[in-house]
């Protein structure tokens, strides 16, 4: 049982290591590394923005191709025409190719994830038949003892929790007593040699001293 709460503890761990990565590159931080950051107030999404100039650029070769085929059939009469073709289509499949290596790694964490939360559903599904199996071998005293326990951990980690927040508000309320209020030891001895000064000089003008 450990072994597969380890585990899905690691395929979670795992789950959010790519979900972070997958955010970082639509946000440019892989995909457009030698792009200056866009303003906070943008909303960026590199990956979105590529697919789409990306589905713009093969649209906008279909037709080309569809002629240059045609016209490579006569290419005497068509020379001209073929060469523009030619050299439109393939600065547009240059572009292609260009986006297509830069969305391979998104693709790549996009596959990973998509397996890692597939493995984290079967460790899951496993975990629960495991704990089936495990709950029709008990008698009924070890359940009402299993519930017991975990009733008791439960209770614990809340009671924990309140001392937790409660020792903080403690420490929160000292320490502001503490700025509010502190005073040094200089600051105590300054006042009483003051006073004493004072009083001495009364107890002179009496002429007791």
């Amino acid at each position: 049982m450990p072994d597969y709460l380890q585990d899905i503890a690691e395929a979670e761990a795992k789950i959010a290591e790519l979900e972070q990565q997958k955010s970082a590159f639509e946000q440019g931080e892989e995909a457009e590394a030698n792009i200056e950051e866009a303003e906070e107030s943008e909303a960026v999404n590199i990956v979105k923005d590529l697919e789409t100039k990306l589905k713009y650029l093969k649209n906008l070769i279909k037709e080309p191709k569809k002629e240059f085929k045609i016209l490579k059939k006569t290419p005497l009469f068509n020379k001209d025409k073929i060469a523009e073709l030619e050299a439109f289509i393939e600065e547009n499949e240059a572009e292609i190719a260009k986006i297509e290596a830069q969305l391979e790694p998104y693709k790549e964490i996009v596959k990973q994830l998509k397996e890692g939360k597939a493995e984290l559903k079967t460790l899951k599904n496993e975990l629960v038949k495991r704990l089936s199996s495990a709950r029709a071998a008990l008698t009924d005293e070890d359940c009402q003892e299993l519930v017991l326990a975990i009733f008791k951990d439960g209770l614990i980690a809340e009671l924990e929790r309140y001392v937790t927040a409660h020792r903080q508000q403690v420490i929160a309320a000292v320490e502001n007593w503490w700025d509010k209020y502190r005073v040094t030891l200089q600051d105590i001895e300054t006042e009483r040699d003051a006073a004493a000064k004072k009083l001495n000089e009364f107890l002179q003008g009496l002429g007791y001293v």
